[in-house]
């Protein structure tokens, strides 16, 4: 691709990082955010894996590009939420130092180990990694059991900026 189209696609992609927040706020004031959570790690894992094929697909790239940035990144915001509604005032700040702790470190991680199997064996190899990754992800938050939390330990938290 040239350079112009690939800022293009990586634009898309960082708009639906703003989206993506936005819209996962208003799904989880409707529907359980164990559900929204799972269903944005699912359509991140399609679209991600479909995300090489959809390179030589000049209108399906770019919704493609959209489409994971907005799932992938509605799914923090949301996660951040839960936190805050499961854990007591006392434990609040070391669950967040946790998450952010783990979070940060595995991005640090993530990100080379990526680039090295792209290098290494491909990107349609790297790709269904990371997809794999999505449904890895899916299924820690489903043995968390997060239905089975008591969720009344502290007050909601929204995630779209309505106070």
């Amino acid at each position: 691709m040239e350079s112009s189209a690939v800022g293009f696609v990586f634009s898309l992609l960082m708009a639906g990082s703003i989206v993506g927040p936005l819209l996962g706020g208003r799904l989880v004031d409707r529907f359980n955010c164990q559900r929204v959570v799972l269903s944005a790690y699912a359509i991140a894992a399609v679209v991600t894996v479909g995300f090489p094929w959809a390179a030589g697909q000049t209108l399906l790239l770019p919704i493609a590009a959209f489409l994971l940035g907005t799932t992938s990144f509605a799914v923090t915001p949301i996660l951040q939420t839960v936190i805050a509604q499961v854990t007591e005032d006392r434990t609040r700040d070391f669950a967040f130092a946790l998450f952010y702790t783990a979070a940060f470190m595995a991005g640090g991680i993530w990100s080379p180990a990526i680039g090295y199997i792209a290098e290494g064996v491909g990107l349609g190899v790297a790709f269904a990694v990371m997809a794999s990754s999505f449904i890895l992800a899916g299924l820690c938050l489903l043995a968390a059991r997060l239905d089975e939390v008591p969720s009344g330990v502290a007050p909601p938290v929204h995630t779209h900026g309505h106070v």
